[in-house]
Parts: structure tokens; C-alpha cells; sequence
């Protein structure tokens, strides 16, 4: 697969992982779905509450993954929405009383799986997160659109036009 495959594989691999997780809940009889931990540990920091675009730009994430996100804890009772004591145009994310009661445990199992994801990372190497980091950091420097425009342009100074150049056939393609 090459190169060209690192996307579909490191897909496949948060897939597996999430199936994993799921998979776990509900052998736990949990009521959650993985993604949902990053939300619920960061709101357990912000006993006031925060905005869906700051949940989003805390993260990392899209305002509108954020907001389905916080819709479906909603609908699990695992947030609440208040107004904003500041602007009461604007609503923010707090914690339901739920959510505290059941954070302990949740945390217990999500520490069990991040000392498991750790035992892989290690028997894997160590140098896993090094180079996700390097390749998030060379993405965020030049995009991968940019890039493979520049490696046409190289091609099309090297061999002139794509009319100049002769049609792949199987034969040409090795």
C-alpha cells in the first residue's frame, strides 16, 4: 500500500480502537460511547460551563462535531445546557449531576484503557506519538493539496503538459 495507504490504515486503526471501546462499555453495562471522555473530563474542569465553540476549539474539533457531541450527552443526561450568567444570549455545557455521579467510574475504566493503548504503543515502539506529531506538524506547515500540487507542477516542468505527454498504458506503467 505505500504511502498512499497511511491514511486508510490509520483510519482502520481508530476504527478498531473505537469498536474496542464500545465493545468494553457495553460489556460494562456503561452508557457511553468513546470520543465522549475528552468532553466530560474537560467540562469536570469547568464547573461553570463552556460554550460549544470553546468545547471545539479546546479539542480540536468542528463546531458541528462538537454540537452533536454535547446533543447526544444531552439526550444521556450526561450534560445540561444553562444560560451564560455573563450573556445570557449564550448557553453553556455544564456537567448533570448524573455525569458527576458516574464520573468516578468512568475515569477508572478510562485510566484501565490508557494503560492498555499504552502496553500496544510500547510493544509497537515508543516513538509512535513522536511521529504522529511530526507528520500533524508538517500538515499544519504546508497541506497535503499544496504539496502534491507542487509535485505535479515538477512533473509537468520535467515531461511539458498532460497532452504533451504520452498516455499511460499498462505496459508504460511497469
Amino acid at each position: 500500500m505505500g504511502s498512499l495507504g497511511l491514511c486508510l490504515r490509520l483510519k482502520r486503526l481508530g476504527e478498531q480502537i473505537t469498536q474496542d471501546a464500545r465493545r468494553l462499555y457495553r460489556e460494562l453495562n456503561l452508557d457511553i460511547e468513546p470520543g465522549w471522555n475528552s468532553i466530560l473530563l474537560m467540562l469536570e474542569q469547568e464547573p461553570q460551563g463552556l460554550g460549544v465553540s470553546q468545547i471545539a476549539r479546546n479539542l480540536g474539533i468542528s463546531h458541528p462535531s462538537a454540537s452533536v457531541t454535547v446533543r447526544q450527552l444531552v439526550t444521556r443526561g450526561y450534560v445540561d445546557l444553562a444560560s451564560d450568567p455573563s450573556d445570557g444570549r449564550r448557553r453553556v455545557v455544564q456537567l448533570s449531576d448524573k455525569a458527576v455521579a458516574e464520573l468516578p467510574e468512568f475515569k477508572r475504566i478510562w485510566d484501565a484503557f490508557e494503560r492498555s493503548m499504552q502496553d500496544v504503543i510500547n510493544a509497537a515502539g515508543d516513538n509512535v506519538f513522536e511521529v504522529i506529531a511530526g507528520l500533524e506538524s508538517e500538515l499544519r506547515n504546508r497541506s497535503m493539496d499544496e504539496r502534491t500540487m507542487d509535485q505535479i507542477d515538477l512533473v509537468v516542468q520535467h515531461h511539458g503538459p498532460a497532452e504533451a505527454r504520452p498516455a499511460l498504458t499498462e505496459d508504460s506503467t511497469g
